[in-house]
């Protein structure tokens, strides 16, 4: 057993970067994790960490210190270059490059919580999951949005791509599971 500690928050997300070389992990907000006794979480301010580790040696490389928003979910590419981090409180997601340690693109359109994100294998687009109802798909590269799904009744929870990336599947509270066909959307 190894433990990663430096987080002054619950860690709501870890994550593998690069095979399993390194270890994303984020915490939320005093809002979310009143209990751990700062005079910040008493104050009600906004504790946003998220930290990139060497796995092997639990060396912490990097303090995201320009995080504005909380992170509720993560998605890294595939050459673990890159992450994706959804925002609750927001409604954000930020694009953040791994190697230069700074934010590539902030990605604006949902109306409420972001609660998943995902990243298509070729890492050419990614998908969002939000208390909207909705489902957004985005291009990665330029931060555009492609198309925006709404079928759901309800908070979609989570949204996965297919391995070919050529439709996905969605999850709500609304008891619904939808599977959408992206090959159009792709092109």
């Amino acid at each position: 057993m190894r433990r990663f500690e430096g987080h002054i928050s619950g860690v709501v997300e870890a994550v593998l970067a690069q095979g399993d070389s390194f270890i994303l992990s984020a915490s939320g907000t005093a809002e979310l994790f009143s209990d751990i006794g700062t005079e910040r979480a008493e104050q009600g301010a906004d504790i946003f960490d998220m930290f990139l580790w060497e796995t092997e040696s639990g060396e912490l490389l990097h303090k995201f210190e320009s995080l504005d928003h909380d992170a509720y979910d993560i998605a890294v590419t595939s050459d673990g270059s890159k992450a994706l981090v959804a925002s609750y409180y927001d409604n954000v997601l930020s694009l953040w490059d791994l190697e230069k340690y700074k934010q590539v693109y902030r990605f604006e359109g949902h109306h409420d919580s972001v609660r998943a994100v995902t990243i298509s294998s070729d890492d050419r687009r990614a998908l969002t999951a939000s208390d909207d109802d909705s489902l957004i798909l985005w291009e990665l590269k330029t931060g555009k949005l492609i198309l925006q799904f709404k079928a759901h009744s309800s908070d979609v929870l989570d949204v996965t791509f297919s391995p070919n990336g050529r439709s996905a599947i969605s999850s709500a509270r609304d008891g619904g599971v939808i599977i959408w066909e992206l090959h159009d959307a792709a092109e």
